[in-house]
C-alpha cells in the first residue's frame, strides 16, 4: 500500500499542478512564436514547433488522467469517455494547426479530424450536461479547451479553403 500513495500523490501533482502551468507556459510561447513567424524572425519555426508540441502532449496527457470527483457527483460513463476523445482530438488540432503554420503535408487531413471529432463531441457533451449536471464538472476543463481550439481549427480550415 505504501508503493501506491506516492505515485498517486504524484499524478495527483502531475494533473492538477504540473500540466496546468505547463500548458499556461506552452502558450504564452506559442502566441510569442505566432508573432515571430509573422515578424519573420529567426527561429520562429523552431519556437512553434517546441511551444506548440508541449501543448499537443500536454492535451494527450490530460486524456489520460483520472478525474477527480466529488462523492456526490454521479457523472455518466459517456461524460468519462468523452473527457479522453475531446483532450484527444485537442492534441490531433493543435499539430494540425502547428501543420499549417509551418505548411507542412497532411494539415487538412489533421485540422480536419481534429476540428470534426471536436465539434461533434462539444454537441454531445451539450447534450450530456442537458440530461445530467454532475456531467458538467467532468466536462467544464475539457470544453474550455476543445470549443476554443474548434474555432481555431475552423478558421484555419476555412483559411486553407478546405470548408
Amino acid at each position: 500500500m505504501e508503493s501506491q500513495t506516492p505515485q498517486s500523490s504524484f499524478v495527483t501533482l502531475l494533473g492538477k499542478t504540473i500540466l496546468p502551468k505547463v500548458q499556461i507556459i506552452a502558450l504564452i510561447v506559442g502566441v510569442i512564436g505566432v508573432i515571430f513567424k509573422i515578424q519573420d524572425y529567426s527561429g520562429a519555426s523552431d519556437l512553434l514547433t517546441i511551444s506548440l508540441s508541449i501543448l499537443a502532449g500536454c492535451y494527450f496527457l490530460l486524456a489520460f488522467m483520472v478525474v477527480q470527483l466529488p462523492p456526490t457527483t454521479k457523472p455518466s460513463v459517456y461524460s468519462l469517455i468523452l473527457y479522453k476523445v475531446i483532450y484527444i482530438a485537442c492534441s490531433v488540432t493543435i499539430i494540425g494547426i502547428l501543420f499549417a503554420l509551418l505548411k507542412l503535408e497532411g494539415v487538412d487531413q489533421m485540422l480536419l479530424m481534429g476540428a470534426a471529432i471536436l465539434g461533434v463531441a462539444s454537441l454531445v457533451a451539450g447534450a450530456l450536461i442537458l440530461s445530467n449536471n454532475d456531467n458538467l464538472i467532468v466536462l467544464k476543463r475539457p470544453l474550455i479547451s476543445g470549443v476554443a481550439l474548434l474555432i481555431i481549427g475552423i478558421y484555419f480550415l476555412k483559411s486553407l479553403s478546405v470548408i
